[in-house]
């Protein structure tokens, strides 16, 4: 790699100029689509996650996802360790599995403020192949039980009793 610039929008411009983000209403479409998606993630799924990950992920998160990728030396921010299965980015409670939509969400937004870029740009199925390849790179996905979403509660209707308990 060497000495790159980066652009926020698509990071690296050696590995992730073919892929050029979606605009926001494709993005929240897709999003919107995918919380009713569902993974099959048969080994054709995977194996054509593993490509597209080899090709689009492995320069940072190593190729066995282990965030030791030939780049990760040079980036501010050290790449997540895929295989162990632990997330910041979800819906879920602390220490449990992230959903495959979490998964799906940061693939296709990235991280802002670090420099992996968006994935929008990526057809929705490629994604979903990639959460099952991301998915497959850590033994807790076949373990551990899957993570649900926490429910928040709906905001409760204000009243003067609380405005003046709040003082």
């Amino acid at each position: 790699h060497g000495k790159v610039s980066f652009a926020l929008d698509t990071g690296c411009g050696r590995c992730h100029n073919e892929i050029k983000p979606a605009d926001t209403a494709t993005v929240v479409a897709d999003l919107d689509a995918a919380r009713s998606l569902t993974s099959a993630a048969t080994p054709d799924v995977i194996a054509k996650g593993g490509q597209l990950y080899q090709a689009a992920c492995a320069v940072c998160h190593g190729e066995k996802g282990d965030g030791k990728g030939p780049f990760a030396d040079a980036l501010p921010l050290k790449p997540r360790d895929l295989t162990k299965g632990s997330y910041r980015f979800r819906s879920t409670a602390t220490g449990s599995l992230p959903t495959d939509w979490d998964l799906f969400r940061t693939i296709t937004i990235g991280v802002p403020a670090s420099l992996m870029p968006p994935f929008s740009g990526m057809s929705v199925d490629d994604r979903v192949a990639l959460v099952a390849f991301i998915k497959s790179l850590a033994p807790r996905f076949a373990s551990d039980p899957k993570g649900e979403p926490v429910v928040i509660p709906a905001r409760p209707a204000f009243t003067a009793a609380m405005a003046t308990r709040g003082k």
